[in-house]
């Protein structure tokens, strides 16, 4: 079952898996197509080669990871795109540092760590 707010599946074989922390969660999912304004911030990371789309502030973007500012209303298209969302509550240390994202309020991310 689906547990991101008013979600709903593009397709009927898409699984998703939430685990529950005290100032946030981890929601995996094998794809989905959602819309939500969450109060909390976020990272969307795709788990495979494959890109996800988002909408927000009306601009569409194609990433592989994103950190998103909370409130920013959104259109998540991940349709048999797996991924993962680390989700901060307000309670979370790190919850300030999303929440000056500038406007689209998101920021694409690079897809894999720099090596130095």
């Amino acid at each position: 079952m689906d547990r991101l707010a008013n979600s709903r599946h593009a397709a009927a074989t898409a699984r998703g898996r939430m685990r529950l922390f005290e100032d946030g969660f981890l929601y995996t999912s094998t794809g989905t197509e959602s819309e939500s304004a969450r109060h909390s911030a976020s990272l969307l990371l795709a788990l495979t080669d494959a890109a996800f789309e988002i909408e927000a502030g009306g601009q569409t973007q194609r990433a592989h990871a994103l950190a998103v500012r909370p409130f920013v209303a959104k259109r998540l298209h991940a349709c048999g795109v797996p991924f993962a969302c680390i989700d901060a509550s307000t309670e979370h240390p790190l919850y300030r540092a999303f929440a000056f994202l500038p406007e689209p309020g998101y920021k694409v991310l690079p897809p894999k760590p720099s090596r130095r």
